[in-house]
């Protein structure tokens, strides 16, 4: 099983800037519209590309480019990898994004969207958190999000 390492993240939606190294659990809290969704989709973007997150606008407000690095322990027995997103405003202003697998000597590997797939396939992703907009259990993975419960109603915190 790989565990995330490190994560940074620079201007990515809402988060300016994000450098953490986190433990085995990772409490991520705040008020609304702070960012932690942002810092979750972070993960999911930089590992299962843009078909994860179809937001339009993945760089945050008053800059061009957005860069997601996440470090994995050991993936799927092929060592420590560092996966590094990023996304930048063309001349057109259409935002493009470019993904780069790198291992610990610095060598890069071919065809790094492709690898991941196969990497994160074999190791059956699963991430589960609560949606700020919808306050859903939400199960992630290669086909996107999955609602697994929603609450009953807004005044409940109950869930199914």
């Amino acid at each position: 099983m790989a565990h995330v390492i490190k994560l940074s993240v620079d201007s990515y939606r809402r988060i300016t800037a994000v450098d953490i190294a986190p433990p085995q659990v990772q409490v991520v809290g705040g008020r609304n519209g702070q960012g932690k969704t942002s810092l979750l989709d972070a993960i999911c973007v930089a590992l299962f590309g843009p078909k994860w997150d179809a937001t339009t606008e993945p760089i945050h407000e008053g800059s061009d480019t957005a860069t997601i690095v996440v470090g994995l322990d050991d993936v799927a027995g092929h060592g420590p990898l560092t996966v590094t997103r990023t996304y930048r405003v063309g001349k057109a202003g259409a935002v493009t994004t470019k993904v780069e697998v790198t291992r610990p000597d610095g060598s890069t590997l071919s065809a790094p969207q492709t690898v991941l797939d196969e990497l994160i396939g074999r190791l059956g992703a699963c991430l589960l958190y609560t949606s700020d907009a919808a306050d859903d259990l939400l199960c992630v993975g290669l086909g996107g999000r999955r609602i697994l419960q929603k609450k009953k109603s807004s005044n409940d915190d109950a869930y199914k």
